[in-house]
């Protein structure tokens, strides 16, 4: 009889603003708006070789995500670590139910707007 299979991974959707992409560790940051008003969070996300990436319904490579621009990530667990599947960018079909409404909209880009901020402050103390 032996061990019964595993359960599949669950699969997550995170969708929101690419905030930060790092190459060389093959990483990205997504900020996305949560379900109340004013809500945000940070997602750090791996990028495996095999995760597929498009922008517009066309394939092309990590390096060429642009930070500002809406993602639609497709996740699971590996390893600990968050991990995506697949990275829509660019014009994504949003059901109605994770579109952002145009104040939270405003909110999460100042948000975003702040969190570089910091970052650039971080490296390059005065």
């Amino acid at each position: 009889r032996g061990t019964p299979p595993a359960a599949p991974p669950s699969v997550d959707t995170i969708t929101g603003t690419l905030a930060r992409v790092e190459e060389a560790e093959r990483k990205i940051v997504v900020l996305s708006s949560g379900s109340k008003e004013g809500d945000f969070s940070e997602a750090d996300v791996s990028v495996p070789e095999e995760a597929r990436i498009t922008r517009n319904r066309q394939p092309i490579a990590l390096e060429d995500l642009r930070e500002g621009e809406q993602v639609s990530v497709f996740t699971a667990q590996r390893r600990g670590r968050l991990t995506a599947l697949e990275i829509r960018a660019g014009k994504t079909e949003m059901r109605a139910d994770t579109q952002v409404p145009p104040g939270d909209r405003l909110q999460l880009f100042l948000r975003l707007g702040h969190w570089v901020l910091q970052q650039m402050a971080a490296r390059n103390p005065r």
